[in-house]
């Protein structure tokens, strides 16, 4: 059976995706002469395999270090990642906090899927929709105390398009575990929109510490009831 999302997502999928691309592209590093610099094949190469390697050190053992408030999501842990797999700090320099958030949530999303996959379909959209969140927060419970920080690092204006781009893969797995039909009208977009700001909301509500988990989630459900969803 064909998944209901192959055709309307998969469109705006690939043309999101290449305006993050080309944003990205535009906000490459520079050389002290203004122009955009680039490296060997070889140089890219080592460059991945070091980051690969600092992510999978920071996320083993359950991301210990970024549950510390003393190191978090911050150039300290990866700092401290390279001095504990022998690499130059030299090697994380140009890794920014913002993209080991980015990895992060990655990670994360895939996990989520597997999580809604296994809970079975839900009654209502609401109801699914509620579940999603919940999960998504479950998973982001243990990294509570150091979440605040991780917002902050992907709020900068350059990280808008990542950002973006995640929260519409993080909104259409939310969706499409609740049940949503893709619609070829506005209505994708706003959708999106709306469930991006409830679940923003939540997230920001529930790093600052305001309130239990019951609490934030009995915010979410209100949210989406006054959004319609």
């Amino acid at each position: 059976m064909s998944n209901p999302y192959s055709a309307a997502v998969a469109v705006r999928r690939h043309l999101l995706s290449s305006l993050c691309r080309t944003t990205m592209a535009g906000l490459a590093t520079t050389t002290a002469t203004g122009k955009t610099g680039a490296s060997s094949a070889a140089e890219q190469n080592r460059a991945e395999n070091v980051t690969h390697e600092l992510y999978d050190f920071l996320f083993a053992e359950e991301g210990s270090l970024l549950r510390d408030p003393a190191f978090g999501f911050s150039a300290t842990s990866l700092d401290h990642a390279a001095d504990q797999l022998g690499l130059s700090r030299a090697c994380c320099a140009a890794i920014k906090p913002a993209a080991l958030v980015h990895e992060f949530n990655e990670r994360k999303l895939v996990e989520l899927g597997a999580r809604l996959a296994d809970s079975g379909p839900p009654g209502t959209m609401h109801e699914g929709l509620c579940r999603g969140i919940r999960e998504r927060l479950l998973l982001l419970e243990p990294y509570r105390a150091t979440w605040a920080g991780a917002l902050a690092a992907i709020a900068s204006p350059e990280e808008v398009a990542p950002t973006l781009n995640h929260v519409e893969r993080l909104t259409s797995a939310l969706l499409a575990h609740a049940g949503d039909v893709p619609a070829v009208d506005m209505t994708w977009y706003t959708k999106r929109m709306l469930l991006g700001g409830v679940l923003g909301l939540a997230e920001v509500q529930w790093a600052s510490n305001e309130g239990s988990l019951e609490e934030v989630l009995a915010f979410v459900a209100t949210s989406l009831d006054k959004v319609g969803m």
